[in-house]
């Protein structure tokens, strides 16, 4: 089962390994646009997070999940959640 907690260490991870940074200097409740995310590393991460989680993700749920935080609870129950 993937937990909030695994979802959110992924995503600060792949957040740091794109920008460059080290993942201590970056807040899980900062919006992926105050990362310096583009629309090219949202597609790219976003592909990423679906196929580490298993599930589902349409790029465009980075825009309705906006931070690690949220967008992590949100993977986190679409993976919970029964087929």
């Amino acid at each position: 089962m993937l937990s909030t907690e695994s979802a959110r260490e992924w995503l600060v991870d792949a957040v740091a390994r794109r920008k460059g940074f080290d993942p201590s200097q970056i807040a899980a409740d900062w919006h992926f646009n105050e990362l310096g995310l583009d629309s090219t590393d949202v597609l790219v991460l976003s592909d990423e997070l679906a196929k580490w989680a298993g599930v589902e993700i349409d790029s465009a749920t980075l825009w309705y999940f906006p931070t690690i935080s949220r967008l992590a609870e949100h993977v986190a129950s679409e993976a919970a959640a029964p087929a």
